[in-house]
This record gives structure tokens, sequence and C-alpha cells, in this order.
């Protein structure tokens, strides 16, 4: 089954819609579905109907409340204070009960580095993706939080599609309307740097 792994959609409702319809059977999303944009509800409803996995990323749980935004920069912190303000209190519970990993007969998935999830470290390189391998059991490791798109001898990253019966991993990049976005975020009264760092693909 061609399986689709993605993660960071950060509340950017035309990137999802435009990475919607791959063809894939199954879809299994890594975290980070709220914070940032400026479509935090559209996002969840969209990603809950489409991922048959739906991991918690730091800004779906600092948005929840699961943890402080402490060490988030201040336009994270504006972000989550506004997407918080803006959920349905079924949406935030929803967030806050979401899990960390998933693992299934050969693969592990997960927003962060996998041998503490919740401290939120990154795996950002070859180096990473060998240090973080070490600590599963599985023979693929999924991993999301950096906004890096790679794929490693030993380890793939986000944004794949995973083809189970010919086991090949294929990277996949669809253009979406990045103006319409960065528009939504002024609109919201969300700060410029978010907007503008769409600019660099992140």
């Amino acid at each position: 089954m061609r399986t689709a792994v993605f993660s960071d959609v950060h509340s950017n409702l035309e990137a999802l819609q435009a990475g919607h319809d791959l063809g894939v059977g199954r879809w299994v999303c890594l975290g980070d579905v709220v914070g940032y944009a400026a479509d935090p509800e559209a996002c969840i409803a969209l990603v809950s109907d489409m991922a048959a996995v739906i991991l918690q990323g730091n800004h779906d749980a600092t948005v929840a409340g699961v943890q402080s935004d402490e060490y988030f920069n201040s336009y994270a912190q504006r972000s989550v204070e506004w997407t918080r303000q803006r959920l349905a209190a079924e949406n935030l519970e929803n967030l806050r009960g979401l899990s960390l990993i998933h693992a299934d007969v050969e693969s592990f998935f997960v927003q962060a580095e996998p041998g503490q999830p919740q401290a939120w470290n990154y795996v950002c390189d070859a180096t990473d993706a060998a240090l973080a391998l070490d600590v599963v059991s599985e023979r693929l490791l999924y991993v999301g939080h950096s906004h890096l798109a790679f794929i490693c001898a030993a380890a793939e990253e986000v944004h794949t599609v995973l083809e189970t019966e010919t086991d090949s991993v294929e990277l996949v990049r669809v253009f979406y309307n990045v103006s319409a976005t960065q528009q939504k975020i002024l609109d919201a009264g969300l700060p410029r740097f978010l907007a503008d760092r769409l600019n660099q693909g992140c």
C-alpha cells in the first residue's frame, strides 16, 4: 500500500489541500497540525479526515496546554495564543490526546528525535538520523519537526511516499498558493515574520 507521510502543516490550508490528492491509500501525519498560519480549525478537520495516524507535535502540545510556550520565540508564542483562542474545546482536547509516537511492523513514526520525543530535539542531518535510528528497533524511521525533507540510507524523513510492495521511498513536493497563505496570516493580525518565512519554504 502506498503511504504518504507528512508533517508540520502549521495551519497552512493551501499547502495541505495541494498535497491532498497524491493517490495513496494511507496517510500518516507526524504532528504540528497547528501553529504559525491562520487556518487551524480547517487544517485539523482535513487532517482528521484524511490521516489514519496523527501524532502530536510541539505546537499541538503547546496550543493544547500540555506544555509551556516559554522556549518558543515571540512569533511562535503569539501564534500559540492566537490559535488557542480560536479552537473549539473539542479540538483542543483532541490535540491534547494525540500520541507522541506510532510504530508499525517495520516503521517508527515520530515528530521529534525518538529517544526523548517529549524533549522536541531535532533530526537535521545524516548524523542525527543515524543516532536516532539506533534507539528504535524498526527498520524505517520517519521524523518531522525540522521542516527539512531528506532521505538517508538507513532513515527516511518527512514528505515521503512509501510503497510497501516495492519497498521504495520518494520525496514529493507540491506547489501551492503561498501568497494566499501569507495574506491570511497578515489579515489575521499575526506577525509578518510568519508570512515572510514562507518565502524560504519553511
